[in-house]
C-alpha cells in the first residue's frame, strides 16, 4: 500500500519477468498496476462477512432462547387439557409471559432491540409477505401468483399494518395444513385519502372451500381435533384478527365456484409519503447476482448521482421488486438463478407493462440475446466489464427514449 501526496492510500500490483538471452537472465521487466479499487472491493467485501457473522451469532442466540426458553411453555400452554385443569392452563400462561420477558431482558442486554418499530415502509412489508407466502407455495408445491394494483412504492405507514399481513399469512399457512391447496391467489391494493390508506387484499385459495370451512368453524367455536401445529396456527390467526379488528380492520369470507374467498383490509396512518416530499427520486433497482458486479455498478451510479437504489439477485426477486414498487430504471443481467433476466424482462414489459426504462447489462455478448433483451422491452443492452461513459450514455438514451414513448 501507498499514500497519494493527500494521504489517501492506494495500492499497486507489481509483476516482475525475467527476459533471456541466449539462456541466461540479461534483465528483468516490472509491471505495476493500480488495483485501488479491487482492494476497496475487497474491503466491503470483507466487512459484509464480518457483518453477516456476527448476524448470525446474534440470530444463533435468538433461536436457542426461543426453543429452550419459550417453545416449551408454548406448549404447555396449547396442550390439549380438561376443563378441571383451567388452573393449570393459567399457571403454564405465567411461565410463558416470564418467559418471554426473560427473552426480551437477554435481547436488550446483548443490545438488539425486541421492540417493533413504530413505522413501516409499505412496499418491504408487502415485499416480506410475498416471499413468505412464496416459500410456502414453494416447499408445499402449490401455484403462487401476486397481483398488486396500486404503487405502494415510498409510503411509509404505522406499523399497526402488521396485524393485517399477519391474518392473510396465517390464513394460508392454515390453508396448507388443512389441505394442500391447488393455487393461491393474493391481489393488493391501496386507496389514500388525506393522511391515511386503506390497504386490501383478496385471498382467493383453490381448495374445494376448505380453508373457509375450517376457519369459520374456528370462529363459531367448533370442537375442531387439531395438531400442535393446527392449534399454533389457529392461536395466532384469531390473535392476529382480534388485533386487526382492534385496528380499524376487517375480514370475510365465502365460498365460490369451489374456492375459498378471503377479503381482509385496514385503514392504517400514512406516516410519510416520500414520493410526495421528494418528486425528483430517481429509484434505480440493480438485478445482478455477482455480489462484486453489485457493488461496482451500485458504486458506479452513486458516482453518475444516483442514491436510491435496490438490489436483487435473481430475476424472480427483480419481477416481484419491480411489480410492487415504482423504479425508474432496472439494470438487468441476463444469467441469474431461478429466473434469467431475459425472462424477467419479457414478463415485466410485456405481461405486467411496467413503464421502468430497462437496461440490459451482460456478458453475453451473442447477437440472438441482444436482440431478445430489445424485443422484449429493453432500451438498451451494454456490455460487461462496464465503464462509467458507457453506463451514463446508456442511461441517458434509455430516459430519452422512454420520455419520447410516454409523449406518442
Amino acid at each position: 500500500m501507498n499514500y497519494h501526496k493527500d494521504g489517501t492510500p492506494y495500492w499497486i500490483d507489481i509483476s516482475i519477468s525475467p527476459v533471456f538471452e541466449q539462456g541466461e537472465v540479461s534483465k528483468f521487466i516490472a509491471v505495476e498496476r493500480d488495483i485501488t479499487e479491487r482492494k476497496h472491493l475487497e474491503l466491503a467485501l470483507a466487512q459484509d462477512k464480518a457483518a453477516a457473522i456476527s448476524h448470525g451469532q446474534q440470530t444463533e442466540n435468538l433461536l436457542y432462547l426461543s426453543n429452550h426458553l419459550i417453545e416449551r411453555k408454548c406448549a404447555d400452554v396449547l396442550e390439549k387439557n380438561d376443563s378441571d385443569d383451567v388452573n393449570q392452563r393459567v399457571v403454564n400462561g405465567c411461565h410463558l409471559v416470564r418467559a418471554i420477558n426473560n427473552h426480551t431482558k437477554q435481547l436488550s442486554k446483548d443490545g438488539i432491540s425486541s421492540e417493533l418499530p413504530s413505522k413501516r415502509v409499505l412496499d418491504e412489508s408487502l415485499r416480506a409477505l410475498v416471499q413468505h407466502i412464496s416459500w410456502l407455495a414453494t416447499n408445499d408445491g402449490f401455484a403462487f401468483d401476486h397481483v398488486n394494483q396500486s404503487d405502494t412504492s415510498e409510503l411509509v405507514i404505522s406499523s399497526d399494518f402488521d396485524a393485517l399481513t399477519c391474518v392473510v399469512f396465517n390464513i394460508v399457512l392454515l390453508a396448507t395444513l388443512q389441505n394442500r391447496p391447488e393455487a393461491i391467489t393474493l391481489e393488493s391494493r391501496c386507496d389514500i385519502g388525506g393522511d391515511e390508506l386503506k390497504l386490501a387484499f383478496e385471498l382467493v385459495i383453490d381448495d374445494e372451500g376448505h380453508t373457509a370451512q375450517f376457519i369459520q368453524g374456528l370462529q363459531s367455536a367448533s370442537n375442531i381435533d387439531q395438531s400442535t401445529l393446527h392449534q399454533s396456527a389457529s392461536f395466532a390467526y384469531s390473535r392476529a384478527v382480534h388485533l386487526l379488528r382492534e385496528r380499524n380492520g376487517y375480514e370475510v369470507w365465502n365460498i365460490s365456484e369451489g374456492k375459498s374467498r378471503f377479503n381482509v383490509s385496514q385503514t392504517v396512518a400514512v406516516i410519510e409519503n416520500l414520493r410526495a416530499t421528494d418528486d425528483n427520486t430517481f429509484r434505480v433497482l440493480i438485478a445482478e447476482d455477482n455480489k462484486v458486479n453489485t457493488i461496482v455498478l451500485t458504486k458506479l451510479m452513486k458516482s453518475l448521482g444516483y442514491e436510491s437504489i435496490d438490489t436483487v439477485i435473481n430475476g424472480e426477486e427483480a419481477l416481484e421488486s419491480a411489480k410492487s414498487g415504482y423504479y425508474d430504471l432496472i439494470l438487468m443481467d441476463n444469467h441469474m438463478p431461478k429466473m434469467s433476466g431475459l425472462e424477467a424482462t419479457k414478463h415485466l414489459k410485456q405481461e405486467h407493462h411496467i413503464e421502468s426504462a430497462i437496461i440490459a447489462c451482460t456478458a453475453d455478448t451473442t447477437e440472438e440475446a441482444t436482440q431478445a433483451f430489445l424485443a422484449y422491452g429493453a432500451c438498451e443492452v451494454i456490455y460487461k466489464p462496464i465503464k462509467k461513459e458507457q453506463l451514463s450514455a446508456a442511461i441517458q438514451r434509455s430516459l430519452n427514449k422512454d420520455k419520447t414513448e410516454k409523449a406518442s
